[in-house]
């Protein structure tokens, strides 16, 4: 069995990764996708693995996707975001959090 140096460095290591990934714009898969029920903005992932935004209604069109480059802001409370579009709280069920 590994030491518990050596698994402090593994796990350390992991959250800086994460960490960076988050920063470039990828998606960390840290929690389910947010959508706000007051405006229709929601999350989804990029064939590139990215993060992005749009409305709700662009999905039921033929056109691609585009990226409102607009992200649900984050609250002390890791549950709670806040949409960028409207403000209203998007709160993750306990089934999206794992609780």
């Amino acid at each position: 069995m590994k030491n518990k140096s050596d698994i402090w460095k593994l796990a350390n290591s992991i959250v800086r990764i994460t960490k960076q990934a988050e920063l470039t714009g990828l998606f960390t898969d840290t929690r389910e996708l947010l959508e706000c029920q007051n405006c229709g903005l929601m999350e989804d992932i990029a064939a590139e693995g990215n993060l992005m935004t749009y409305k709700r209604n662009v999905m039921n069109n033929d056109e691609a996707q585009k990226d409102s480059y607009l992200r649900f802001i984050p609250t002390d409370n890791a549950n709670i975001f806040i949409c960028p579009q409207c403000g209203n709280c998007v709160e993750l069920s306990d089934k999206e959090t794992g609780q």
